[in-house]
Order: C-alpha cells, then sequence, then structure tokens
C-alpha cells in the first residue's frame, strides 16, 4: 500500500508539472496572439481581451508585466482614458520588472503633458489671402505648411502662407500653369511636398511639380464616357500613383492608377468619392454615399487597402461627411459633418484609427467659427489643420483720392454694380440691388432709387 501511495503521489507531481507547462505555454501564445490582434490586424478590442488573460494566468511576472504595458497601449492608440489605469497598474502590482516599469511611467508622463494640451480650446489662426479665389477653389496647403496651391483664372498658382507684410497675410501669389480650366475642388499634393496634381474641367487629369516644371498630361485607361468626378483627386506619397473617383455605368466608384501609365485598378463597389491617400500609401480613406446624385444626403467615411480588399469603416456619424485627410502618422482621420440637407459644414471630427484603418475610440468634435462649403485643405506636420472660409460676400461703392489715400464707403452693403461718376462730381449713380439704377451724393449718404 504504501509503495502504491507513492506512485499516486509521484504521479500527482507528474501532472502537475504538465499542467504548469501547458499554463505557461498558453499564456506565451495568447500574448502572441495578443501581438497579432494588435499589430498586424488592428483589432485592439481583441488584443486587450488576450492581454488581460495572460494578466490574469500568467505565473511569469515578466510576461504578465508585459502585457499589462501592453493593454495601456491599445488603450493610447484608441484614445481612450484607460490607458492611464493600466500604466499605472504596471507601476504599482510589476516594481521589480524595470523596463517595463520606466515605459510605464514614460508614457503617464507624456499623456499628461498630451492631456493639457488637449484640454484646451483649439486655437484658430486666420490667413489672409490675397485677390479672390474660385468659388470652389479649395486651396491645399503643402505637407510643411509653408506653401498653398489654389485655382484663380482657370490655372494653378502658388503663394507662401506668411508673407512680407504680416505672418497672418499670405505672400505673392505665383502661378505655376497656364489657363487650362483647372477644377479647384481637385487639387493634391505629393507627400514629400514635390508633385500637385489637378484635375479641368474637359476631364484631364495633370502633374506638374511644386515649382512649376515638368507639366505632364497622366494617360487614364477609362472606360468611353467614363468622366472623372470633379470632388477630389488624391497622389500617393512617391506622387507615382494617383488616387480618384470615376463615373462608370452611372455609378462613381475609387480607382488608382500609375502617373506614367497603366492599368486602372478599382477599390470600391459602392457609390463612393473623394479618396485620400494614407501616409504610408497602403490605404484610402473616401466617403460613401447611400444616396447618389444628392450632396446633402448622408454618409460615412470609409478605409480600402491600395492592394485591394475589404474596406472599413470609420464613421458612422448621423448627418453627411465630406473631404477626409489623413494626419501626418497616419493614426487619425479628420473630416466635415453637417447636419441632414445642409450643405455648409459646421464641425470637424477627428477620429482615431488602427493600422487597418478601422476606428478605435469615438473621436473628437470641433465645432467651427462659422459654416464652409470647401475641403479642408490638408494636416500638416506642424499638426495644424488648414480650414479654407470664403470671405464673407461684401459690395459696396467705394471712392480713393486719385493722389493715392484711403478709401471711403459711400454706400451700404448692397449688390452694386457700375458706378459712375455726374459730370459735375456731386452724385455716383450705379446699378442697386435686383436691377434699380440708384444714386447716392459722393459724400456717401442715402441711396436714392430712380
Amino acid at each position: 500500500m504504501r509503495h502504491r501511495t507513492l506512485q499516486v503521489v509521484g504521479l500527482l507531481i507528474l501532472i502537475s508539472l504538465s499542467c504548469t507547462q501547458a499554463a505557461a505555454q498558453s499564456s506565451y501564445d495568447n500574448f502572441q496572439r495578443a501581438l497579432r490582434a494588435e499589430r498586424s490586424e488592428g483589432d485592439l478590442e481583441r488584443a486587450i481581451g488576450l492581454y488581460e488573460r495572460v494578466v490574469r494566468e500568467s505565473a511569469d511576472q515578466s510576461l504578465a508585466a508585459r502585457a499589462q504595458l501592453r493593454i495601456g497601449m491599445c488603450y493610447e492608440k484608441m484614445g481612450l482614458k484607460e490607458a492611464l489605469d493600466a500604466y499605472q497598474r504596471v507601476v504599482q502590482a510589476y516594481p521589480d520588472q524595470q523596463p517595463e516599469v520606466e515605459l510605464a511611467k514614460e508614457r503617464l508622463e507624456a499623456l499628461a503633458e498630451k492631456d493639457e494640451r488637449v484640454s484646451a480650446v483649439p486655437s484658430f489662426r486666420q490667413i489672409r489671402i490675397p485677390g479672390n479665389l474660385d468659388f470652389l477653389s479649395s486651396p491645399q496647403l503643402s505637407p510643411d505648411g509653408q506653401h498653398l496651391a489654389f485655382v484663380f483664372d482657370s490655372a494653378l498658382w502658388l503663394l507662401d502662407v506668411e508673407g512680407k507684410v504680416h505672418p497672418d497675410i499670405a505672400g505673392i501669389p505665383i502661378r505655376l500653369t497656364e489657363p487650362l480650366g483647372v477644377r479647384g475642388a481637385a487639387i493634391s499634393w505629393s507627400f514629400d511636398g514635390q508633385w500637385i496634381a489637378f484635375n479641368t474641367w474637359e476631364q484631364g487629369v495633370y502633374r506638374v511639380r511644386a515649382d512649376g516644371e515638368q507639366l505632364s498630361e497622366l494617360s487614364l485607361a477609362r472606360d468611353p464616357g467614363a468622366e472623372i468626378n470633379d470632388f477630389r483627386i488624391s497622389l500617393s506619397p512617391d506622387g507615382a500613383q494617383i488616387a480618384y473617383s470615376s463615373f462608370e455605368n452611372r455609378t462613381s466608384y475609387i480607382f488608382t492608377a500609375p502617373v506614367d501609365g497603366g492599368p486602372t485598378k478599382q477599390l470600391t463597389d459602392t457609390w463612393s468619392r473623394e479618396p485620400a491617400f494614407s501616409p504610408d500609401g497602403t490605404k484610402i480613406a473616401y466617403v460613401k454615399l447611400f444616396e447618389p446624385w444628392n450632396d446633402h444626403a448622408p454618409g460615412e467615411i470609409w478605409v480600402v487597402p491600395v492592394a485591394g480588399g475589404r474596406p472599413v469603416r470609420v464613421s458612422d456619424l448621423p448627418g453627411s461627411v465630406r473631404g477626409p485627410i489623413w494626419a501626418p502618422d497616419g493614426s487619425k482621420i479628420a473630416f466635415y459633418r453637417g447636419s441632414d440637407g445642409e450643405k455648409p459644414c459646421r464641425e470637424i471630427w477627428i477620429i482615431p484609427v488602427a493600422q487597418n484603418g478601422k476606428a478605435m475610440g469615438p473621436g473628437t468634435r470641433i465645432e467651427l467659427p462659422r459654416p464652409t462649403r470647401l475641403f479642408l485643405s490638408g494636416w500638416t506636420s506642424e499638426d495644424v489643420i488648414g480650414i479654407p472660409f470664403l470671405t464673407p460676400f461684401h459690395s459696396a461703392v467705394y471712392t480713393m483720392p486719385s493722389e493715392g489715400g484711403k478709401a471711403l464707403q459711400v454706400t451700404p452693403p448692397g449688390l452694386v454694380r457700375h458706378p459712375r461718376w455726374t459730370p459735375d462730381g456731386e452724385r455716383i449713380f450705379f446699378r442697386w440691388g435686383g436691377g434699380n439704377t440708384a444714386f447716392v451724393p459722393a459724400v456717401g449718404g442715402e441711396v436714392t432709387i430712380v
């Protein structure tokens, strides 16, 4: 009997050792699965669940500390405050795991600094652009934020964002192309700032260097009758590919094509437009519409791999959305959102996204100082988003000394055209309002309709 008892005890010990080894292997396997879910698949919620299982079940303190640290990193990518608690747990529960503790402390300090910056109300800096822009110009900032490309008089122009007169007044416009019928809503920079692409009203797509050299029309193999959609085009980071929306069979799809010529690739199979390459060139954000041919219709922001594959949804907010752009590091997507049936947009949403483009948090809403119809002008390397606004319409009659000096407004604001002096210089006649003829004293005063 004693011999049998020893055998049973020995057998139990062997089983116990086997279970311990299996548990250790299971924890390691779960950690590897979590890493794949986090880094390759972009499924942060699944990764967190696997990491938490490692923390609960692993007897290896080093592995458990690493898992707890990764939990904090996942929450941080999602833009959630749970990251703070996760990092603090690393410091408190694993004091002997110095590498993980030091990293957790660094992230806590970085998040504290970030909270101080984010908690402040967003600042808006106004830059005045000389001259009148095309109503649909939608000017685009260079990636470094130093230059602005825009359309005027059917040509492509460039100016310095900060001029010599004042930092808040843009510099002298320089024309890059001859009048080609450029469509201002479709201007795109390459991420290196070397190239600019644009559309024309004649369905041409062009690329030119930022110094105005090497202008060329792209040869895009399209079906007969296909029409390049004027909403927006996008250059890849290296300027070698272009993404655009095109009407094929009465539906607008997203396509890509080499700028030097070659076969096109269709990336979407639903009504879609406004493509935007990610900074690494592997993904394209775009707008998916639910009611074709209706600019006021509700829509969503989606992301599709450039290589082809299943698109993922970024936003499901009510109302209309338009003009997605990427943060320079590819971690966020910003876009306009308007209420149902509202064309001018009054707010911007910024959504954190995973490596595959999937949304990782509820996002941040920024209310604009006034509504705008134009596309966002880009997201610069200095973490600045450009928002173009049309100058509020203001029309009036002004007089000015012939030798120079200050202008004098002599009529109230209104629709004024064709001012003419009377021979004695005492009055000024003009077309007023809906077609009336009127006059006003030359020194200003009440408008009298004839």
